[in-house]
């Protein structure tokens, strides 16, 4: 009978989840993955000010999505493995933005940074630094 049961569960939808300790909450579809339910597909989880909207894929943030910090700093782009991996804009809180390539977190490849005056700063990024980058200040 228990077996029939299990059989019975469901294997994939969509529901609301409080996580343990009121930690957090998840709105968004799910997936039964090795027996166990996982967030998987487009979903939004919230834990205090912090609010993140976009895909998941067993239980880790990956695909698209956006993210806003408590610190009131905002990343929209891909994410791999819950981590800034591809094509991105980081906005800081005093608003300055950086848009371009992701590696792991870092900002690594081709982008542009624009800080609060408004002056570029265009070329190849290499974890977390431009070396030989060039500028263009905003008439």
């Amino acid at each position: 009978k228990k077996l029939e049961e299990e059989a019975k569960q469901e294997e994939k939808g969509s529901h609301v989840f409080i996580l343990s300790n009121n930690r957090g909450k998840y709105d968004g579809e799910w997936e039964r993955i090795g027996g166990v339910m996982k967030r998987h597909g487009k979903g939004t989880y919230q834990e205090g000010d912090n609010i993140y909207v976009g895909q998941w894929k067993e239980d880790r943030i990956s695909g698209k999505g956006s993210f806003m910090f408590a610190s009131k700093t905002s990343y929209e782009g891909d994410w791999e493995d819950g981590m800034f991996h591809g094509k991105g804009k980081y906005v800081f809180a005093d608003g300055s933005y950086y848009t371009g390539d992701f590696y792991k977190n870092k900002l690594h490849g081709v982008g542009c940074y624009v800080d609060k005056e408004g002056i570029e700063f265009h070329g190849q990024f290499y974890n977390n630094s431009g070396p030989g980058l060039t500028t263009t200040e905003k008439e």
